[in-house]
């Protein structure tokens, strides 16, 4: 066991055979090698790039000011993006509210509620297993076929209505 009440420096390699404790602040100039695992208390701040050659865990809320993901990206709870979401690859949540731009690249698959507060465009077909409910006006600029029964209050048309059947 070495002890010191000052500084300990050391031109070379410094070894601890058991636990190694400063008190005080500790400063690496070079490389900072853990070969165990790395128990950190407290705030942590990364000035560099990061990288995790393994799965990623975070127990808590994680704040990203910019994620670039390209791979799949499955999320258990909510994910919010208030800024700019671009995925390359599958996303599947359980849940999704985005207040900027969202754009998937690959399917997007949610499983609860989803609220979108802006336009939305399609480039291809919408199809819903549900009920629809749309709370302002529908505007159709092609064709459209009604399989089921339509019920309405008001009809109005500026071209041609045809009804076949009753």
């Amino acid at each position: 066991q070495v002890q010191a009440d000052g500084s300990i420096l050391a031109g070379q390699t410094l070894r601890a055979g058991g636990s190694l404790c400063a008190k005080g602040q500790a400063f690496v100039n070079q490389d900072f090698r853990v070969t165990g695992t790395a128990d950190v208390q407290g705030n942590t701040q990364l000035k560099g790039n990061a990288s995790v050659g393994g799965t990623l865990s975070v127990a808590g809320n994680a704040t990203l000011a910019r994620a670039i993901v390209t791979g799949n990206l499955s999320v258990g709870g909510t994910l919010s993006a208030a800024g700019n979401a671009v995925i390359g690859g599958d996303v599947t949540v359980s849940s999704l509210l985005a207040q900027g731009r969202l754009q998937a690249q690959g399917n997007l698959s949610v499983t609860g509620t989803t609220q979108l507060k802006g336009n939305t465009s399609l480039g291809g077909t919408l199809s819903v297993a549900g009920d629809t409910v749309l709370q302002g006006t529908l505007s159709v600029a092609g064709g459209s076929n009604f399989i089921g029964k339509l019920n309405a209050t008001t009809i109005s048309a500026t071209g041609q209505v045809i009804v076949d059947g009753q």
